[in-house]
């Protein structure tokens, strides 16, 4: 017996039991704050028009798209029917489906949160417009939820974070002379963004409104295969990127073929996912593992026949995307050419993979593609991979009492062994902080005075000094700092909930990518991590040798990567990235991990002086911070 689709998960993505099919009414509300000042709260109009929006939301452009000159930007309605092959519409809400801008006077200090400020900006439109809200209680319960309305809201704040929230419940009442009050409350998923809030991200966010997962959580973040992934919150552009074909499966958008993985079947044709073919996706899976864990091969170009909203996919070829139940993100594209997770490499005619579990174990069949016209053809094959013995995940051991230390490692088979015995007085007693940050990099942090080294730890089990952050550059009240993979690092402050998402380059430079601020979005930049002051000479105790200035360094110009996860819901990136920059969440997004309630991983935070910090070269390494 084969499992079915709906084993798969067809269609199970849902808001209060009804699929994404058909239409929906979608409003969007323009909500202006007063400026403070600072000149990030400049009037919506000064950015983009009123127009400007009615297009974004229901308009009929052609492309290419562009925010300016011309101002064309890519529809919503557009982008969701044609990623549904059809099957899926936002239309106008009542009162033509765009309402504002409604002054909302200076924004809370400190931030109470989407879930409240939605609501107020809810109760604001419907005293002014409350047919609106009244009219699309279809089942006349006086409720209106998610399965009966989308709402986006446009702030005017230019650092504006993209998130998406269940709004806290905004009561809103019809008054006429001679006839009863009408009243329904409103309880939706709101789909929250800025005035630089690229089309790629307003997408995103509204999407969580049907039940969308962000995949921006493994390796790469999955950049650009999907609208899932991270991306610049504030480039202000128009590139679009289609959901991938999980999602679309999920979401009941497809249906894919369903083909056993073994190496003496046929050759399959793996065509572009459409009305005319929803079909075109093919699901892999094996009888050892049954819906736990499957592949599912998808064709991709950005220049698709009546495909104009999926431009941006990362290249033209073959996405090979991994599920894996309970893995966090549930599903990641295994990029080209070498399988890694969550990057963006497409696989094209000529190349051939052997695919991997999730677990690190080969199926030991191959893949190899070829083209056939505008479609994929694959071909199966049996091949055992090359054994690979991978190096033990090394462990450091701190002690904040008098500086001694261990190198140790901890093997396959799950057992600790000690390397080598560090002397009292290595490290420093205040170091808060000790993090593997990926290329056998090590960060330490105090939050004594907010300095700093970035370490290393080579495969001689030596530790050595590569450069000093002088006191006053780091925040000192970091609680949780967290390599989140590929050169990201996440800071955490348990005080008031803010973080930032930052790299190290391949120079030891730190740079701020994203600012999370989960209590406190009042636009203060004092969240930043890296005060980025003329570097001082401050090393770990008696070791190590100054580095030039950190200012002098070119800026880091990529975007963040997640959403927010996850991706706080408004992270205001430190360093802005370009019009045509692409990021990777929490990201953050959006890497996230921004903590977006119920739709986003929520960063870890942690105390504690002592700490092991793991250094694996199968994949990014965790710091566990023991209390």
């Amino acid at each position: 017996m084969s499992p079915t689709l709906a084993d798969f998960g067809h269609g199970y993505l849902l808001e209060r039991g009804r699929p994404a099919i058909g239409s929906r009414p979608l409003l969007v509300i323009l909500a202006e704050y007063t400026d403070d000042g600072t000149g990030e709260w400049p009037s919506i109009a000064s950015l983009h028009p009123r127009e400007y929006y009615d297009g974004l939301a229901f308009g009929t452009p052609t492309p290419p798209f562009s925010t300016s000159d011309p101002i064309n930007p890519g529809s919503l309605t557009q982008y969701f029917r044609e990623c549904s092959s059809g099957r899926f519409t936002p239309t106008r809400a009542q009162g033509g489906g765009l309402i504002g801008p409604f002054i909302m006077g200076p924004f809370p200090n400190p931030d109470p949160g989407l879930e409240v400020t939605a609501q107020q900006v809810i109760t604001a439109a419907g005293r002014a417009f409350p047919d609106v809200f009244i009219g699309t209680d279809t089942d006349l319960n006086r409720d209106v939820t998610a399965d009966e309305l989308l709402i986006l809201i446009i702030h005017n704040f230019t650092g504006y974070g993209p998130g998406n929230r269940a709004n806290a419940p905004a009561t809103v009442t019809k008054h006429a002379p001679l006839v009863p009050d009408e009243q329904v409350t409103v309880t939706v998923l709101v789909a929250g963004d800025g005035t630089e809030t690229p089309f790629y991200q307003i997408a995103h966010e509204l999407s969580h409104s049907l039940g969308t997962i962000d995949l921006y959580g493994s390796g790469n973040e999955n950049q650009l295969p999907t609208l899932m992934s991270s991306y610049s919150f504030t480039s202000d552009n128009q590139v679009p990127v289609h959901l991938d074909a999980w999602h679309k499966i999920a979401l009941g958008w497809c249906e894919p073929r369903i083909q056993q993985l073994r190496a003496s079947a046929a050759p399959i044709i793996v065509g572009e996912i459409s009305a005319q073919r929803p079909d075109g996706a093919v699901i892999l899976w094996d009888p050892s593992r049954w819906t736990g864990e499957y592949f599912i091969l998808e064709r991709r170009t950005p220049t698709g026949v009546n495909q104009a909203y999926d431009s941006g996919v990362s290249g033209d070829g073959l996405l090979i995307w991994r599920f894996r139940a309970g893995e966090v993100p549930v599903v990641t594209h295994l990029g080209a050419p070498d399988g890694e997770p969550g990057g963006n490499g497409v696989w094209r005619p000529g190349q051939s993979f052997v695919l991997p579990w999730n677990d690190q174990t080969s199926t030991s069949i191959e893949l190899t593609f070829a083209a056939a016209g505008n479609d994929i053809e694959v071909s199966f094959g049996a091949r055992q991979p090359a054994l690979i013995v991978p190096r033990p995940t090394r462990l450091i051991y701190a002690s904040s009492n008098d500086g001694r230390g261990v190198i140790g490692d901890i093997d396959r088979g799950g057992n600790l062994h000690d390397l080598v015995v560090l002397e009292p007085g290595t490290f420093k007693p205040d170091w808060t902080h000790i993090v593997g940050i990926g290329a056998d990099r090590i960060l330490y942090y105090s939050a004594t005075d907010g300095r700093g080294v970035i370490g290393s730890l080579p495969s001689v089990n030596k530790l050595d000094d590569l450069r000093a952050v002088p006191p006053g550059t780091f925040a000192t009240d970091w609680t949780s700092i967290i390599s989140l993979g590929n050169d990201r690092i996440l800071y955490y402050s348990a005080t008031d909930g803010r973080g930032v998402i930052g790299s190290i380059d391949a120079g030891n430079n730190l740079h701020d990518l994203a600012v999370i601020l989960l209590r406190c979005r009042h636009p203060q930049r004092h969240a930043s991590s890296h005060q980025r002051p003329h570097l001082a000479l401050e090393l770990r105790q008696g070791r190590g040798h100054g580095q030039q200035d950190q200012d002098d360094q070119a800026p880091d110009v990529r975007p963040r990567w997640l959403r927010p996860a996850t991706k706080a819901r408004h992270l205001a990136p430190c360093v802005t990235g370009s019009q045509n920059s692409r990021q990777s969440p929490l990201n953050p997004h959006e890497r996230p991990f921004t903590g977006v309630l119920g739709r986003h991983p929520r960063s870890a935070s942690g105390r504690g002086r002592c700490f092991i910090s793991f250094f694996s070269l199968g994949g990014p390494p965790f710091p566990l911070a023991l209390t």
